[in-house]
């Protein structure tokens, strides 16, 4: 049997079992023989013009730029999703020199004593400098309490930022004309010219991975909703060919003077954009648009401790009890019929996922928040090295100690052996999450990767080819904070060997807690080594998980 949907909660609520297929994967299933074959898609690549001055790329980011938006205008009615930010500022203004109508839409809420939303207020003032129709809608509690629970179901993740990102979306689709099939956003730029804060390091590896995961973090939710609002987004930031050029732009060109996207920005008023917005930082959809505050205040008044709890509670799926786990489709059944027939509700978990443990800190945080955020853990995967220097894989514990921790979290475990050969070792990982997805369903994989590009850029390619999604919750974490963090949230973390300068033997052996985790941190910024041990300057065990993990 085969089945397929455009969106993952259609199969979900027929009972299947159903798994997301990677973008970048094309299925070939034989209807004769049900035979199925993956083909794997070529992604884009870096390919930096050193030569290249930044008066040149941002002429040459107008060119492109300016194109991908004419080959996305139709030939209809035209709206766009506004916040007078930098971004759709620049597909307004664009819009403004081809000649092309268009009205542009914002959505916020205010509620309480929160103040005004930013985003509203910001995208008026734009609108009436630049002349341009815009139509602001101001939601209320109750409709963001209706709504919250279908966006849950639409988009299949109970995400905090996807669902806070998708409010001021949905609520602005809603409220758009229905002649205006056609909606384009900004989204993508921030992924083309380095405009978050954690693309640190190299960044256009940083750019490079943002695009790889762009799918799974921020497109299928514009889509689905979009599709949900009877409309289609086009979004000139993703063009094939402006995407090319990105890759191109030496990096300092990214970021310059403390100013995130900066030749992004050159290019901006050379289009038109008024100085004050394409210099302008930026702030993100859900907090502009006070969305985030709503999701928090919903979360307070219905007794839960933190949205993402709030959040989770909202993705239900429907079991039979009488010791048949068997899924079943019953949404149009009566509250009466369901109890009859036996039938509860269980929490539906965003992924199953695949973890990456070496049974140190890092890959146990990461299991601890990938989990908190309504995802399932369906195996641990560990790779044991015969080469104890290896880059990708930490093996200087010895089996038992990560057997041990895989019983006390009651989760299967995959050793994988590997003679630890860079570059081969790869293909041993590879072998690894092939087995996970094969007898465990694993869909994704979670790695604590907090600082390496080496290793994260490494498992994104060898996951791609396995088509499985990846999921790195603490990168590029503030590390004395995530340290804190570690120790506030019942993480047993015993230091078993110290290898940096101003760390004395003493620290081997020792458990951080409240009462010395300060004076660790004093010494990681005295003798500034990495506070995290991300350059090796130290080696931990977990001893004991929060109890919510076990």
């Amino acid at each position: 049997n085969f089945a397929f949907a455009s969106e993952k909660q259609a199969m979900e609520k027929e009972g299947l079992e159903c798994r997301e297929l990677h973008p970048r994967q094309i299925l070939r299933y034989d209807t004769e023989t049900g035979e199925k074959k993956f083909e794997h898609r070529e992604f884009f690549e870096i390919d930096v013009d050193q030569e290249k001055n930044i008066e040149q790329a941002s002429e040459e980011i107008k060119e492109k730029f300016t194109n991908a938006v004419e080959k996305r205008v139709p030939e209809g009615d035209l709206g766009l999703l506004f916040s007078g930010g930098l971004d759709s500022t620049l597909i307004a203004a664009t819009l403004q020199k081809l000649g092309k109508d268009f009205t542009a839409y914002t959505a916020g809420i205010q509620h309480g004593n929160v103040n005004k939303p930013r985003d509203m207020d910001w995208a008026s003032e734009i609108a009436e400098e630049m002349d341009i129709e815009l139509e602001a809608y101001e939601s209320s509690l109750e409709e963001v309490e209706e709504a919250l629970p279908m966006l849950v179901d639409w988009i299949s993740s109970t995400s905090v930022v996807k669902n806070g990102v998708a409010l001021p979306f949905h609520m602005a689709l809603k409220n758009s004309r229905d002649s205006q099939q056609v909606i384009m956003s900004g989204l993508g730029s921030e992924q083309l010219y380095a405009g978050y804060h954690r693309q640190q390091g190299y960044l256009n590896k940083e750019c490079l991975s943002g695009l790889r995961s762009l799918f799974e973090n921020d497109l299928y939710r514009d889509n689905v909703v979009s599709f949900r609002n009877g409309r289609e987004i086009r979004l000139p930031f993703l063009d094939h060919d402006l995407i090319r050029h990105a890759l191109t732009i030496p990096e300092e060109y990214k970021v310059k003077d403390d100013y995130r996207k900066y030749v992004l920005r050159k290019t901006a008023e050379k289009l038109g954009v008024p100085e004050k917005v394409a210099w302008r930082g930026k702030t993100a959809a859900q907090y502009g648009s006070n969305f985030d505050k709503a999701i928090d205040r919903l979360s307070r008044d219905r007794g839960f401790e933190h949205k993402q709890q709030y959040l989770n509670s909202l993705r239900k799926s429907e079991i039979i009890n009488s010791g048949n786990s068997e899924k079943v489709s019953s949404l149009k059944k009566s509250e009466r019929q369901k109890k009859e027939e036996g039938l509860s509700l269980k929490k539906k978990p965003n992924n199953r996922i695949v973890a990456l443990t070496s049974g140190g800190k890092d890959s146990n945080a990461a299991i601890y928040r990938i989990e908190r955020r309504n995802n399932e853990i369906s195996c641990l995967l560990t790779l044991r090295s015969e080469n104890k220097d290896s880059y990708m894989f930490d093996s200087k514990k010895e089996d038992s100690v990560i057997e041990k921790k895989a019983s006390k979290l009651d989760l299967s475990l995959i050793i994988q052996k590997t003679e630890g050969k860079k570059e081969k070792e790869l293909e041993d990982l590879r072998r690894g999450l092939e087995t996970a997805k094969e007898r465990f369903n694993a869909e994704g994989v979670v790695a604590g990767a907090l600082a390496s590009t080496y290793q994260r850029d490494r498992i994104d390619k060898v996951a791609e080819q396995v088509g499985l999604k990846v999921f790195t919750p603490l990168w590029q974490e503030d590390q004395s904070r995530y340290m804190q963090w570690l120790i506030r949230e019942g993480f047993e973390v015993e230091i078993t060997s110290v290898a940096a300068r101003g760390l004395e033997k003493r620290w081997e052996g020792t458990v951080l807690d409240e009462q010395n985790i300060d004076e660790f941190l004093d010494l990681a910024d005295e003798y500034r080594f990495n506070a995290a041990g991300e350059g090796g300057e130290y080696e931990t065990v977990i001893r004991d998980f929060p109890e919510s993990m076990v």
